[in-house]
Parts: structure tokens; sequence; C-alpha cells
């Protein structure tokens, strides 16, 4: 059965709240353990946990920005929704090597000008 312009709406509008609903959960969650961190910023060894707070900061990215590109590239399964991200090495490279490319391409489009 096709389904109406209205229930494509209402699910769409499910859809979208949803990820807010995990984009906020993720965000109190890094905020929690932010608080309960004693230095402002967390040291990185071979020892320490990257989120993508941390990563969409050394980017310089939106940080909802890379969850997007994480969620497409790296979907997590269900029982791991709502949790934080505890970003793999894989991981990590992939969104370094995607969000850094936007920087070059940039600036080769800037020195052709």
């Amino acid at each position: 059965m096709a389904k109406t312009n209205r229930q494509r709406v209402r699910e769409a509008t499910d859809e979208q709240a949803v990820v807010e609903l995990e984009d906020l959960a993720e965000e109190l969650e890094e905020l929690e353990e932010t608080e309960s961190d004693e230095g402002d910023e967390l040291e990185e060894d071979e020892g320490s946990v990257t989120t993508p707070k941390m990563l969409a900061k050394e980017l310089g990215i939106n940080p909802k920005v890379l969850r997007a590109f994480l969620r497409r590239e790296f979907p997590r399964p269900t029982s791991e929704k709502n949790t934080s991200w505890r970003l793999t090495e894989k991981q990590i490279a992939a969104a370094t090597s995607r969000f850094t490319e936007d920087e070059e391409d940039d600036e080769l489009e800037s020195d052709e000008d």
C-alpha cells in the first residue's frame, strides 16, 4: 500500500528526532566525561580514547558533521545506539582523510583564482 505524504513526513520527522536524540545523548555523555576529567585536555597516548568531539575539534569541524559521517561510513549495531563513540584507528584515519581532503581542495581552488 502506498504511503501518504503525511505518513512520509511523520516517518522523516521521527527519524530526524532519533538522530537528534542520539546526538544529544552523545554530547551529554561527552560532557560528563569531560567534567569528570581533572585536566582540560586529555593527553593523547596509546591508551587514551578519542571521541568524535575531540577529533572534530582537531579537524576544525562540527562534531555533528563528523558523527553523521561516522554513521554513514561505520554503521553501529542497534545495541550501541545512544552510547558514546570510541573511535578506532581506522575511523580516525578515514575521518582525517575525508575532512583534510576538503581543506586541500579548497586551498587548491583558491590558488587557481
